[in-house]
């Protein structure tokens, strides 16, 4: 059981908190922003929280510093060597220049990238990005009505969105969910996993016993595969 979730600035840090039936709290630092949220008791105060909070201030600016370091890092020039991934495969750039225009080739282990001698790094990442996205979606056709078929869950449809801190949403309302983008680079296991998540939230929108037992029934090893993705920077899209 969950409530709404409110927002508090506590030393100009902006703590999102969540009550719940539960009786102790907890703090997270979340990828790949640095995002503060506390999870409390229901009777816990704003007060309490607060004063909770400041007693983490330390840990939670180093945690936000090493995730700003992280996004600082993934960077893209899309030059040659920069590593890339695609449904879960590491791959290394090749980058290569003609007069012709753009293309992408994906060979054993690496990635041939055809550009324009002048392009800039905006249009090279432009490109790249509509080819993840056809990936993707590609993917998603076969993927999406296999998640539908397994949980009896139907949707009227799903749409691929860059999304900063998220891998998944769904708008209840009009019955569609929404993948980010990045998902064309993982596995297919954590690909499912965000589309059975999402698909499960159209009928129960919390996180409660009924969220948890359906997913232990789809995907026995779900939370091990949800951690590992929660524990992975989402690399910084212009």
């Amino acid at each position: 059981y969950y409530r709404m979730s409110i927002n508090m600035i506590v030393n100009n840090i902006d703590v999102t908190i969540i009550r719940k039936k539960i009786k102790n709290a907890h703090l997270y630092v979340k990828p790949p922003y640095g995002n503060v949220e506390v999870t409390c008791p229901e009777n816990y105060s704003d007060e309490n929280v607060r004063l909770f909070v400041i007693t983490k201030l330390s840990w939670i600016k180093r945690q936000q510093e090493s995730f700003q370091g992280q996004l600082r890092q993934s960077e893209r020039e899309y030059v040659s060597g920069e590593t890339v991934f695609l449904f879960g495969k590491q791959y290394y750039l090749q980058v290569d220049y003609s007069s012709k225009g753009y293309k992408i080739i994906v060979d054993v282990n690496k990635i041939k990238f055809i550009v324009r001698q002048d392009s800039t790094v905006k249009q090279r990442e432009k490109q790249f990005n509509e080819w993840f996205r056809e990936k993707l979606n590609e993917c998603l056709k076969t993927l999406v009505p296999k998640c539908e078929s397994k949980t009896g869950i139907k949707s009227n449809g799903y749409k691929i969105i860059n999304m900063k801190s998220k891998w998944g949403s769904c708008t209840i309302d009009k019955r569609i969910i929404n993948l980010n983008l990045q998902l064309v680079k993982k596995d297919y296991s954590s690909i499912e996993y965000v589309v059975i998540h999402e698909l499960i939230h159209l009928i129960d929108s919390t996180h409660g016993p009924k969220f948890i037992n359906l997913m232990n029934g789809f995907i026995p090893n779900w939370k091990e595969i949800r951690d590992n993705l929660n524990s992975q920077t989402l690399e910084k899209f212009k």
